[in-house]
Formats: structure tokens, C-alpha cells, sequence
């Protein structure tokens, strides 16, 4: 739900700017880096499963294979962007020039940090949902919402909302909600080592 907050918040925004076509190109430009930038979330979405599966029976070999992916994954995406990949598929494949090629790439290496981020959260969604503590996934997820929504009001009545705020109000969606739900996770982990130690109590 994130991405339509931020198509609707720059169809909001492009009413301010005096620019001929701002928010066509601007959306243009969201769609063509968002929809790259996704190969690579898709990657980094399947931690989860890969905790719920491993991270019980195999919890250091889970997390070195976590690690190597959340280490790799935007190297790799940085990678690919900078290469004659990127410029064709932003080019030629898109058929991407001018204010809406250059405001697709910088969204683009913006989002570069996605699988970092969202690494994270997947590392604690996947430990939630291995160890049956997915209540609070709903709920960072409608603060993930609310905050890129919020955030984004901001810049536009601050009249900051640039053509790369989009990549910039996902980063921080996604890092929010992996503060929520890593702040959980420590929780119900502090609760479990209590409860452990007071049953071994006599």
C-alpha cells in the first residue's frame, strides 16, 4: 500500500509545481525505478520463508545465509544500475529520457538500500512467524503506511517534495516498521527467558 500513498501524495504535490508535466513524469519515473527496485525485493521477501523453515533447527547457518543476503543484495542492485544493464533497460527498454531518466535513476539508487532494510524486518518477521508471534506485524505494517503518508504531507506543505521523495518515503516506511517489529521481538525474547528461569525455579 505504500506506493499508492506515494503516487497519490506526489499527484498532491504536482498541483503546487508550476513545472509543465511534473507529475506525469514524476509518476513515470516512481514507476520504472519502483518496478526494477521490486526484482530485488521479491529476493529479500523470501527470507521469511527461509526462517520459518530453518531458523529453529539451523539458527546460525539461517542467520549467515541472512547476512549474506542482506550484505549482497544491494551491492548487487548498485551493481546492475551503474552497468550497460541499467542503462538499457532504463533507456531503451523504457524508453526513459531527459528530467524523467534522471529522476527514475536517483529514485532508483535511492531504493538501492530497500533490501537492507527490508532484510531486517524479514529477519524479525521470519523469527515472529517461526516462533508463532506475528500479532504485531499488522499493526507496523499500518504504521509503516501511516508514516510514509504523514512524512510525505509534510514535505509537500513544507513544499520539499522532490521528484526522488518517493524512494526516500519507502526507505523510511520500511525502516520504521523494522524498528516496530525488532522492538517486539526483544520483548516477547525477554519474556521467554523469564518465563524459562521462573519454571526452573523451585
Amino acid at each position: 500500500l505504500s506506493r499508492p500513498i506515494i503516487n497519490q501524495l506526489v499527484t498532491v504535490a504536482g498541483k503546487r509545481e508550476a513545472i509543465s508535466d511534473w507529475t506525469e513524469e514524476v509518476l513515470a519515473a516512481l514507476a520504472v525505478a519502483f518496478g526494477f527496485a521490486m526484482i530485488f525485493q521479491m529476493m529479500i521477501n523470501q527470507l521469511r520463508n527461509v526462517y520459518v523453515t530453518f531458523a529453529l533447527e539451523r539458527p546460525s547457518e539461517t542467520r549467515a545465509f541472512a547476512v549474506q543476503l542482506i550484505v549482497g543484495l544491494p551491492r548487487l542492485m548498485l551493481f546492475v544500475g551503474v552497468s550497460p544493464v541499467g542503462g538499457w533497460f532504463f533507456e531503451h527498454m523504457q524508453g526513459l529520457t531527459g528530467r524523467p531518466l534522471d529522476w527514475a535513476l536517483q529514485n532508483y539508487y535511492g531504493l538501492c538500500a530497500v533490501p537492507l532494510i527490508v532484510g531486517l524486518r524479514n529477519h524479525f518477521h521470519g523469527l515472529a512467524m517461526a516462533n508463532r508471534r506475528t500479532t504485531i506485524m499488522g499493526a507496523a505494517s499500518i504504521l509503516r503506511n501511516a508514516s510514509v503518508l504523514g512524512v510525505g504531507w509534510g514535505l509537500i506543505w513544507l513544499g520539499k517534495f522532490e521528484p526522488w521523495s518517493g524512494s526516500i518515503l519507502l526507505l523510511l516506511g520500511f525502516l520504521v516498521e523494522a524498528i516496530i517489529v525488532r522492538m517486539d521481538a526483544l520483548r516477547w525474547k525477554r519474556n521467554a527467558v523469564a518465563s524459562n528461569t521462573n519454571s526452573r525455579q523451585p
